[in-house]
């Protein structure tokens, strides 16, 4: 059976997520799909849970719900809590368990550099936070 892995946002359908995770579980010859679910705003409560019952496996959070869909979820942990945003959720068992990635990510990159690096975002709510630590 393919595992079902997804976008959550508004608006979500001009998203190049799935095109380029498709194409990575293609590579990696992994029987999964990726898609973007555009959630209406009023929606998300009831949209959420119907597809963590349908059997979604996990799903990426962008705007506007890094910070609603908060409520929703079984368990947050503790980086995600103290930056007050989900951008990453695992479904094992039922449960739904947010984190955010984001920094990790960006982190990883400079302690190991790359050529370039196309960095696109505003750093939503905690930007200060973020600019603090880059002029330490």
């Amino acid at each position: 059976m393919t595992d079902q892995y997804g976008l959550l946002g508004y608006p979500a359908r001009h998203s190049k997520s799935p095109a380029m995770h498709n194409a990575a579980f293609e590579s990696a010859g992994i029987d999964a799909n990726y898609q973007a679910f555009e959630v209406a705003p009023m929606a998300l409560a009831a949209t959420f849970k119907s597809l963590v019952a349908s059997g979604v496996k996990g799903f990426n959070v962008t705007m506007p719900f890094k910070q609603q869909i908060m409520m929703y979820l079984d368990e947050v942990t503790p980086l995600a809590t103290r930056l007050e945003s989900v951008n990453t959720i695992t479904v094992k068992d039922g449960r739904t368990i947010g984190d955010s990635t984001d920094g990790m990510g960006f982190w990883r990159t400079l302690r190991n550099p790359v050529d370039s690096v196309i960095l696109i975002g505003t750093g939503g709510r905690h930007a200060p936070l973020w600019r603090r630590h880059l002029n330490q």
